[in-house]
């Protein structure tokens, strides 16, 4: 599995962006962070359609310029009611790193089948 991921994330980085997953969604929490903002480009050039979680206006205008297609500003938008209007299917990939609340808001609306990588929990720090 470790090899495959490697594997994979070199093609991603040196190849032309990929079709392999178009039309896949992939969630950013805590997006506009260090880990966050690689998670966010890397999932853009894997072709995914990317949405970012982020606390500012500011913070939201730098995930627009790395390529987050959209932006959910956590202060003034309800996570839980976005997921659940624009993404009805639910997520298919999910990237989290805060936990407790918006933890179980994306195990929530993880997609059948879907994808939740676990990389922190700075909740309880």
């Amino acid at each position: 599995m470790y090899s495959l991921a490697f594997y994979e994330s070199g093609i991603l980085l040196n190849g032309p962006p990929s079709s392999k997953y178009k039309g896949k969604n992939f969630l950013v929490t805590a997006a506009a962070g260090a880990t966050g903002c690689f998670a966010v480009q890397f999932a853009k050039r894997a072709g995914f359609h990317v949405i970012g979680t982020c606390s500012t206006e500011a913070k939201a205008e730098v995930l627009k310029s790395i390529g987050c297609d959209r932006v959910i500003v956590l202060e003034k938008e309800n996570l839980d009611q976005v997921l659940a209007e624009e993404y009805p299917l639910g997520i298919d990939f999910v990237y989290e790193s805060v936990g407790k609340d918006l933890f179980q808001t994306c195990l929530k609306h993880l997609a059948r089948h879907g994808t939740l990588i676990i990389i922190g929990y700075m909740a309880a720090y």
